[in-house]
């Protein structure tokens, strides 16, 4: 496999090799404990520079996508999940924000409620993530995860307004998992709320938003086993 580069936000022909003055402290997919141990050297150099191109754009989506790839390990593992598909959504979910790289840094750092038009901006994102993902064969199958992760069980979701078990199984798991870490996560516009809460807002909107079933065994894990380190 060659090297890539991307050339403009819908499309890449290599990797994109970042200058030292943008990687201050940029992440490391490939150390991740079994994150990635049956990828490919090269596979697995492909998505460590993708996830290096989010954290040059945006620190906080980065993190916030490696937390995310804890999550949803241990989501797959209570979901009796195999190997392999374990390995699919981890790959997913540490670029499921990969489009954020199209959308101006004005509109993903704005420390405040975004405009009706910078935030129907922010909604390209998923489509741009998959068009990117597109041009590379061996990540053909987290393209559901990237494209799908904010439609909604009742159909009001975005970018395609699928509902019920018509959206990906995996894009149904990562949505659950995303909402969560987005609410219980600080950011620098707001502290992060309450377990208590988020649990209580997530039920509330077990049916319209997220898979029932899914998010139930999910809230149960949740409540089960500590998570408190994620999130010091």
């Amino acid at each position: 496999m060659g090297t890539f580069e991307v050339r403009n936000a819908w499309s890449i022909t290599g990797i994109h090799q970042a200058r030292p003055e943008q990687c201050l402290t940029p992440p490391q997919p490939t150390k991740q404990p079994g994150c990635f141990a049956e990828a490919g050297s090269s596979l697995a150099l492909v998505i460590s520079r993708l996830a290096n191109l989010i954290w040059v754009k945006d620190p906080i989506t980065a993190v916030h996508s490696q937390r995310l790839v804890t999550l949803i390990e241990q989501f797959g593992q209570v979901l009796a999940l195999s190997p392999a598909h374990r390995q699919r959504l981890r790959i997913g979910t540490l670029l499921h924000d990969l489009g954020k790289i199209s959308i101006p840094k004005t509109i993903l750092l704005k420390p405040g409620p975004l405009t009706t038009a910078e935030y129907t901006r922010l909604k390209n994102h998923p489509l741009a993530g998959a068009q990117i993902c597109s041009q590379i064969p061996e990540l053909q199958e987290i393209i559901p995860i990237i494209l799908h992760h904010h439609e909604r069980w009742d159909g009001r979701g975005y970018p395609n307004g699928l509902s019920s078990v018509i959206i990906p199984f995996d894009a149904r798991i990562v949505a659950i998992v995303d909402a969560f870490d987005a609410m219980i996560a600080d950011r620098p516009y707001r502290q992060g709320l309450a377990l208590d809460e988020v649990l209580t807002i997530m039920r509330s909107n077990s049916g319209p938003q997220w898979d029932p079933d899914l998010l139930a065994i999910f809230l149960q894990m949740i409540e089960s086993q500590a998570i408190a380190p994620l999130y010091a």
